[in-house]
């Protein structure tokens, strides 16, 4: 069975999404053009929003370059590939030791990436809705201090320390057809809200903007037009905010992190949030560790209330030791979850809610079909220890 044209196709460099329509904006027509141009020995990943699992190996073109890795996948019979999910390549094994060939391959194909729907910026900038504009504030990033930041003219909002609700979750830029109303649905009763591989569409902006959140978002890069990185939205606006961006070692598009602090009602602190998309795409584990690491710098000296949160693609076991260093390091205990439907890639599961100087009221995650993540709600509370006294 061949793909048709009504069909979505994403194309990927070791899974730097640039999904387009019908491959238009890379310059290709069709699958069959694609595998012309890169040949049988090219390192292709490609994933469908619009086709089932079982269709899949018959649907790639390059049949003698295809390694089906779906079993490591557990894909729950969506109606659509995970980004992680299939497989081409040449007729061995994947292993690291034939990456002497892969080489011209990336280059080609990280070039249509970039030049086609995916475009990188030099600033890091922060877009913010305050009041009843968008605000963007240029040379935003944590290293610089806490840039000046508007904040909405509403005197003694905070959150409440007896019971305040948390959600992360990477929503797959809001491409399924269903995640408005999955949204709308799990975000309306959150006080805080932590997106990652958000995509600031219209369509996307309206949809925040009818939950009521207030919301700060790195712009990490542009796709299709419109500006995509992680996003923080809240009940209340926040009292400062600030970013980090560091590019993908192989595809150099970024992947961003986002320090927002809120204040806590009575407890004369301010609770920081970190919401942070995990550098991906390498072969080990050291970039993810140097961004990590990044990250435990600009909190070190922080004594406070910290939720450390997001899609830290965390999918190997040196991956796992390299976060749970940090987090240790920090004083951060991972959440534990009544019901635990996160989705697991390898075998494990890669989105987490890391807290310290909090109490966890209740955890749990729920299972969706609008994203290649399920997203994990948590909510919070602060130790009456931490309160200050009534006069």
């Amino acid at each position: 069975m061949r793909l048709e044209q009504r069909d979505r196709i994403s194309i990927i460099s070791l899974g730097a999404v640039a999904s387009s329509q019908h491959l238009r904006c890379r310059g290709f027509d069709s699958v069959d053009s694609l595998c012309r141009y890169f040949g049988a020995g090219a390192l292709v990943w490609i994933g469908t929003t619009s086709v089932h699992a079982g269709d899949v190996a018959s649907q790639l073109c390059c049949p003698r370059a295809i390694d089906w890795a779906g079993a490591a996948f557990p894909l729950r019979k969506r109606p659509y590939i995970s980004n992680r999910a299939v497989l081409a390549l040449s007729t061995h094994s994947m292993n690291y030791s034939n990456a002497s060939r892969l080489p011209a391959s990336l280059g080609s194909l990280l070039g249509l990436v970039v030049a086609g729907c995916v475009s990188l910026t030099d600033n890091d900038q922060l877009i913010a809705r305050s009041g009843d504009q968008i605000v963007r504030t240029e040379n935003a990033a944590c290293a610089d201090g806490w840039p000046r930041f508007p904040v909405d003219p509403a005197p003694g909002t905070a959150l409440g320390p007896a019971d305040f609700s948390l959600m992360t979750w990477n929503v797959f830029k809001g491409q399924s057809p269903d995640w408005p109303q999955d949204y709308a649905r799990l975000a309306r009763d959150q006080d805080i809200v932590l997106l990652q591989e958000a995509h600031l569409t219209p369509t996307f902006s309206g949809l925040l903007e009818r939950t009521g959140h207030r919301w700060y978002m790195v712009r990490a890069f542009d796709y299709n037009g419109a500006e995509s990185g992680v996003l923080t939205a809240g009940r209340i606006p926040a009292s400062g905010a600030c970013l980090v961006r560091l590019a993908e070692p192989l595809i150099r598009i970024p992947k961003s992190g986002l320090l927002t602090r809120f204040p806590i009602d009575g407890s004369g602190r301010a609770l920081w949030i970190v919401n942070l998309h995990g550098i991906n795409f390498a072969p080990g584990a050291g970039p993810l560790r140097g961004q990590l690491e990044a990250w435990a710098e600009l909190l070190a000296d922080h004594a406070g209330p910290l939720v450390l949160a997001g899609d830290f693609n965390d999918w190997s076991e040196s991956r796992s030791e390299a976060l749970t260093a940090i987090t240790e390091r920090l004083g951060l205990t991972p959440v534990r979850l009544a019901r635990d439907d996160r989705s697991r890639y390898f075998g494990r599961p890669v989105d987490h809610v890391f807290y310290r100087g909090l109490e966890v009221v209740h955890a749990d995650s729920v299972a969706v079909t609008s994203s290649d993540h399920n997203p994990v709600r948590v909510r919070f509370r602060l130790p009456g220890s931490l309160l200050e006294p009534r006069q």
